[in-house]
């Protein structure tokens, strides 16, 4: 399994002609350093007086940043098996109308099986923005710019996770079905990338605002 790796073995794999893992779980582990990176910010403001007056809604933010790195390395294990299902059905026999109709009903299984992990990457990284934004106001400033280094890691996953769709629903039999998938899948992604953004502007703006 992905988490099982060292991160250089997890490379190593990466780069292999190996069909796992792959830029599944790349996004996965791309969203889960981009939590790491907040959840880093929300621990170094922790315990600091000068944060005082933030430290419960701190102590919020830093449990459930871990609640959604979590989850974004369970979903690394999630795709790696979201795949095996996907190439068994495609290795199945087509060649009676019979052998046909049963190897599309299993990949249109395997399919919407596979579209599982990256929307739930999807899902993982809308919440973990929700702490970035706060993060940006009420974190630690020495720290601030890798809440923009967060958001930025966002982004490409969001985008990573996307494509992990739509790749899955463009071979579905069931267009409405895809369709509707597709809509939903472009719908959360264009927010998330939105609100990345606007947290890593924020943080820039900062960064070169100078300082009195």
């Amino acid at each position: 399994m992905v988490n099982d790796y060292e991160l250089v073995d997890f490379l190593d794999a990466l780069a292999s002609r190996n069909s796992t893992p792959s830029g599944g779980g790349a996004t996965a582990v791309v969203g889960s350093m981009a939590v790491s990176l907040g959840e880093m910010v929300a621990n170094l403001t922790v315990g600091k007086a000068c944060y005082a007056d933030v430290q419960g809604r701190i102590a919020t933010i830093v449990v459930r940043a871990e609640q959604v790195r979590s989850r974004l390395i369970q979903l690394m294990d999630e795709d790696e098996c979201a795949l095996a299902p996907l190439l068994a059905a495609y290795a199945l026999p087509h060649g009676t109308a019979s052998e046909a109709d049963e190897r599309t009903l299993r990949m249109e299984e395997a399919l919407r099986g596979a579209c599982g992990p990256p929307i739930g990457v999807i899902e993982a990284i809308h919440e973990a923005l929700s702490l970035f934004d706060e993060l940006a106001c009420i974190g630690s400033r020495i720290a601030l710019s890798d809440v923009g280094v967060a958001a930025s890691f966002a982004t490409a996953a969001l985008r990573g996770a996307s494509l992990n769709v739509l790749v899955n629903t463009s071979m579905m039999a069931d267009r409405t079905y895809a369709e509707r998938l597709n809509a939903r899948t472009r719908e959360l992604v264009s927010d998330g990338c939105e609100r990345a953004e606007r947290i890593f502007l924020d943080v820039e703006g900062e960064m070169t605002c100078p300082r009195s």
